[in-house]
């Protein structure tokens, strides 16, 4: 019996490091692609980690051609660790680098170790650029390595830090021009959906939200005037395990259902889930969990004389999700006309107090 026990705890131990490992692995690698750096480095600095660039090191112990020394100083084994950190050509970079690593030195003999800890320093000021800064270090040191093996050609760590830096800057500087255009974007559509609404719109606002300690699904529905009076509203529960895409689909192909029944033909379907509203701008390139749902919204416009899908944020889709939440609660579903819930009421006169209605 105690051998049996023995046995395993020794087997959840050995679950539990794997799973560990895997964990850690996971970190590492969602913290590479989330690096604000060019694809062609993400995959470099994947390279790296993986140990599988082509050093003289590798390719000396994988063909047996060369002896695996350092292009650069001929003093050591070109491993990645030597090629980044020990080479005196990248000892002479890193003196010269606007970047410091100084409390890392102890993990420059594993990379994998050091760049664990370098992502550390994402959470802190200036973090993530000291890290992209230094992805472009590793990349121009390489390429400047290949310029030795390949063109004969050195070198010196000036220029490759003026590289490095240069590179950084501009893709730093791009970077922030398409925040800049994406944020100017937002602001003329949003100005574009107040230009255009009209008095005749009705305008629907839709939500889900999904409860998985219930495992129930919950739909907000609210129909509005074009100066943000409440006309219709609808609260549907669903008792299964939801997925949010799919619930969210749901809600718009229920929403403009509600509409055909009343017979409103000028609606405005707002949504605050910019994935399914960009499948259905498409028009035929569906996530294939949500296909079905999409071809019958598309079916669903030709019953409408006007009609037009909008994005907008959560903050200003308070209402519906709300509702949404409260649906979840339910047995059944609820439809009001008149007689509208007091806290329902209490959100929409808040919003008409403290922002512009999307409508109006």
């Amino acid at each position: 019996m105690a051998r049996q026990e023995e046995n395993l705890i020794s087997r959840n131990r050995t679950h539990n490091a794997e799973t560990s490992w895997e964990v850690r692995k996971r970190t590492v690698w969602k913290n590479l692609w989330h690096q604000k750096v060019k694809a062609k480095l993400k995959h470099f600095m994947w390279k790296c980690l993986q140990n599988c660039l082509p050093t003289n090191e590798v390719i000396f112990k994988r063909i047996g051609h060369g002896e695996g020394r350092c292009s650069c100083c001929g003093e050591g084994m070109e491993t990645i660790e030597h090629l980044l950190f020990f080479c005196v050509n990248a000892k002479d970079v890193w003196k010269l680098a606007p970047v410091r690593w100084d409390g890392l030195v102890d993990k420059q003999h594993n990379l994998w170790l050091w760049w664990e800890e370098a992502t550390k320093s994402t959470s802190k000021d200036c973090g993530p650029e000291r890290v992209s800064l230094t992805i472009n270090l590793f990349w121009q040191i390489w390429k400047a390595r290949n310029r030795i093996v390949f063109d004969n050609e050195f070198q010196n760590p000036p220029n490759i830090v003026s590289k490095a830096q240069v590179e950084w800057l501009e893709y730093e500087q791009a970077r922030v021009e398409e925040i800049e255009q994406s944020a100017t974007d937002n602001i003329r559509e949003h100005q574009t959906r107040r230009q255009t609404a009209r008095d005749d719109d009705v305008c629907l606002f839709t939500d889900a939200a999904i409860s998985a300690r219930m495992i129930r699904t919950g739909q907000g529905i609210v129909a509005r005037k074009w100066n943000g009076m409440i006309m219709k509203a609808k609260a549907i529960v669903n008792q299964y395990k939801g997925e949010p895409m799919k619930e969210e689909a749901l809600a718009i192909r229920n929403a403009m259902l509600m509409a055909e029944q009343v017979g409103w033909t000028k609606i405005k379907i707002h949504s605050d889930s910019k994935s399914v509203l960009d499948q259905i701008h498409r028009g035929n390139e569906y996530d294939v969990n949500i296909a079905t749902i999409l071809e019958d919204v598309q079916d669903l416009t030709t019953h409408f004389e006007r009609y037009s899908f909008v994005f907008i944020p959560r903050t200003e889709n308070e209402i519906s999700h709300a509702l949404a939440k409260f649906a979840v609660q339910l047995v059944d579903d609820i439809e009001w006309e008149q007689d509208f819930p007091v806290w329902l009421m209490d959100l929409v006169r808040k919003q008409m107090r403290v922002v512009a209605l999307f409508c109006n």
